[in-house]
C-alpha cells in the first residue's frame, strides 16, 4: 500500500473514531465539553498530577497515547502516578 493510501486510512479512521464521539449532535456536544472545561479540575480543589509511563520505547507510547485519545483503548501503560495538591505563592504555584 502506497503511503498516500495509508494517510487516507489513518485519516479515515481517525475521522470516524471523532465522528462516534461526538454522536449525531455536533452542537449538544460542544455544549457539554464546553460545561466540562468550566468544571473540571478549575474549582477550588485542584491537583497536579504526574504520570511515568512504562512503555518499550517512544513510538510505542505515542501509538499508546494515540489509541486512548481516539478512544481504540481505555488503559495507558501507567508505571507511576502522584497527585498532589499545589501549594500556592503569590502568583504561581510550587509543589
Amino acid at each position: 500500500m502506497p503511503p498516500s493510501a495509508v494517510a487516507f486510512s489513518v485519516a479515515s479512521e481517525l475521522r470516524k473514531a471523532v465522528a462516534k464521539a461526538i454522536g449525531e449532535d455536533p452542537a449538544a456536544y460542544t455544549l457539554t465539553k464546553i460545561q466540562t472545561v468550566q468544571t473540571v479540575g478549575f474549582g477550588d480543589n485542584p491537583l497536579r498530577v504526574r504520570f511515568t509511563f512504562a512503555a518499550a520505547d517512544k513510538p510505542a507510547l505515542y501509538d499508546a497515547l494515540a489509541d486512548f485519545a481516539i478512544g481504540a483503548t481505555d488503559r495507558l501503560p501507567v508505571d507511576t502516578y502522584e497527585a498532589r495538591k499545589p501549594v500556592w505563592h503569590r502568583t504561581h504555584i510550587r509543589t
